[in-house]
Parts: C-alpha cells; structure tokens; sequence
C-alpha cells in the first residue's frame, strides 16, 4: 500500500478518533465547589427572594440585602491557611437582582421553567473589610449571569447556570478565576409563600421564597496574593525601630562593661 492510499484511509479514522477523545474529555471534566452560602432567618419577610409579575416582564431577586453565612471551600489550588480570617463562616450580605422578558413555558404537573436573558447579578458582601485582599476587602463574591434557564414548581425553585450553555462570571476581592474555564451557579429555592401558578400573561404569579447555593469552577481559582494593611506594616515598622534600639542598646551596655579580671590582677574599678 502505498503513503499516499494509507493515509487516505485511516487520516479520517484518526482525526475522528481524536475529536471524539476531546469531546469525551470536555463533557468529563469535573468541577469543584469553591463557596458556599446559607440564608439567615429566611423566614422573615425581609429576607427573602420575591418573584414579582411586571404584566410585560418578571423579575425575581431580593428586596433588601438578605443576611447570609458565606463559607469559601478549602478546595485543592484555594486554601485559605495563610488567611484566618477567611476560614470558616463569614457574616455576609447577599443582593440578587434579575429580570426576563420571555413567559414562562409550562412543562406540565405545576411545574414551570423560565429562560432569564437580561443581566442577572448577585454580591456576597463580607460585613467588615478583611484585612487582606484586592479593592475593598469586602467582596466576598459577585456573579454576573445571562441565558440560563429557572424552574419552579409546588413551592420551590432551582437554577443552574453554567458555561459554555450560559454566560457566568465570578469576581472577587480574595480569589482569582483568570484560569478558569468552566463556571457553575447552583441555587435551590425552598419554603414558598404559596404554590407556584401561571398568569394568563405567560408570567408566574407573585410569590417568595428562600434560597441557598454553591459555586464551582473548573480549574478552581486561586487566592491572590494578600496585601498587608497599613495598620500591619505600621506594626511591622515599629517591631523593627524597636529591635533595632534593643539591639544597639546592648552593644552600649557590653562595651561600658568592666574588663574581665585575669587570674594573676585583680580585676579593675
């Protein structure tokens, strides 16, 4: 056979096989839950997520910002040991804010869906600086999403948006996701004010509820650098001016010192 025949023949076959091999490892990578979050007395009225029918568009976020428990995930490349402050739950507010202009689609059983189109944009706010971090010190996490699908039914919801199908960007203050490629919002919505309905305007009625969630992303991010604030390096140069005066102290004191008496003198006064 010749090059030219082999090649004809099983340059296709390969090309295909390697395709296939890049798709497999795309639909297998996995991703990994950097944070978290938990509702705080998601049973008052204030503190809750609310589905509103504008007649012409839907809108479904919080009113004020809602207290939360916002915990960053000691994942493989994002460990926070170098930052206790960042361990462990962090007292935080979080503010939804979405809207669509597309009906919701009745998928039988009183259960819905809803494509949102329009920016959707949640905030985890730290409620004191950290003491470490970029800007403010304060931002926990803000997601940006659009053309990701909600869906509801009985009293509850869920939405999970995810690359490439939808648009999801994370920012922060502590965490970096330049490297990363896949990102994933998971939100769960429970305890609803009453049961879920259509309007004859193709929009849900009005209802509230309360949510809990987690973030994911693949590669994970990686913390950025911390910066030390002014109050630290302060301390740092003050600790220094005070050994450096301890230091040159004791040189004063061991060259005023008497000389060491020898064995056959006795020793000067």
């Amino acid at each position: 056979m010749s090059l030219r025949s082999f090649l004809n023949r099983w340059l296709p076959l390969a090309c295909a096989a390697a395709g296939a091999l890049a798709s497999a490892g795309s639909l297998n990578a996995q991703t990994e839950t950097f944070a978290s979050f938990t509702q705080v007395n998601g049973n008052l009225a204030a503190n809750r997520f609310y589905y509103t029918n504008n007649g012409t568009s839907a809108s479904f976020g919080t009113q004020n910002p809602v207290p939360v428990r916002f915990n960053y995930e000691n994942t493989t490349n994002s460990n926070f040991g170098a930052s206790p402050q960042l361990q462990g739950q962090q007292n935080a507010t979080m503010t939804f804010t979405s809207s669509t202009t597309v009906t919701a689609v009745d998928n039988g059983g009183g259960n819905y869906s809803e494509l949102f189109t329009n920016v959707t944009t949640i905030v985890f706010t730290r409620t004191t600086p950290a003491g470490v971090g970029s800007g403010t010190q304060t931002n926990l996490l803000t997601v940006t999403m659009t053309n990701y699908t909600q869906s509801f039914g009985g009293g509850g919801s869920s939405l999970d948006a995810s690359t490439p199908s939808a648009t999801v960007t994370f920012t922060s203050d502590f965490l970096n996701f330049n490297n990363t490629t896949i990102r994933v919002a998971a939100l769960g919505f429970t305890g609803g004010s009453t049961t879920i309905t259509q309007n004859a305007n193709g929009f849900l009625n009005n209802f509230n509820i309360q949510g809990t969630g987690n973030f994911s992303s693949n590669p994970i991010p990686v913390v950025t650098v911390p910066e030390m604030s002014p109050s630290a390096i302060l301390g740092l140069i003050v600790a220094g001016a005070a050994a450096a005066e301890f230091g040159r102290q004791r040189l004063r004191r061991r060259a005023s010192a008497p000389a060491p008496a020898k064995d056959d003198e006795p020793a000067l006064v």
